[in-house]
């Protein structure tokens, strides 16, 4: 009886053990594709202004309609007629607005970082309170870029975009000394992106 007993937990050891591993495996493989996220990984504080009026250039003074603010992982919002990110899908902004990004970047490896900004219409991008680049007017998707040398420990990124009317897009990377080549909000080995207490 008792060789009964210790054969039926050595069975339900292993099958439990095999359970635990295949859940292991389901999550690690949902995680890497990108399907399971943890608050964690939303870096990028987003605020989206709709314009009370036509927006001409990212110098038009703001005016308030109405605004939302969210978390995001990184700032990708693909060429469209209405603003779409593949974490919250369609927002329902079409023309006239500003969107704010504020986030903090930890440079883990010191060097000339590029970031590039393609965007529809255009922006201004600060580090440390510092204009490093902007495109002022209204233009069709378009990219620049923006080198600047960074040195170890946190810099306070601050985008501010705006959108006129028709087709509209923002798509960043950051090119890093290592040769990454990342959107704005997503960690390597040269930077890990926080959020910002701003």
């Amino acid at each position: 009886m008792i060789s009964g007993i210790c054969n039926l937990l050595d069975r339900f050891d292993r099958h439990y053990a095999l359970a635990i591993f295949v859940l292991f495996l389901g999550l690690f493989s949902l995680y890497k594709s990108g399907l399971l996220h943890t608050q964690n990984s939303k870096t990028v504080k987003m605020t989206l202004i709709k314009q009370n009026g036509r927006i001409k250039t990212i110098l038009t003074p703001i005016k308030t309609k109405y605004k939302r603010t969210y978390l995001i992982d990184e700032i990708t919002f693909p060429k469209g007629s209405e603003l779409y990110h593949k974490r919250l899908g369609k927002l329902g902004a079409r023309s006239n607005f500003f969107i704010k990004f504020k986030t903090v970047t930890n440079i883990l490896t010191e060097g000339t970082y590029k970031f590039i900004i393609a965007s529809d219409d255009g922006f201004r991008l600060k580090i440390d309170n510092k204009t490093i680049c902007s495109y002022i007017k209204d233009r069709p998707l378009k990219k620049s870029t923006c080198p600047i040398h960074l040195t170890k420990g946190k810099h306070n990124i601050y985008l501010l975009y705006f959108q006129g009317f028709g087709q509209l897009g923002l798509l960043t990377r950051v090119e890093t000394p290592s040769g990454y080549a990342d959107p704005i909000g997503k960690s390597n080995s040269d930077m890990e992106f926080l959020l910002s207490k701003l």
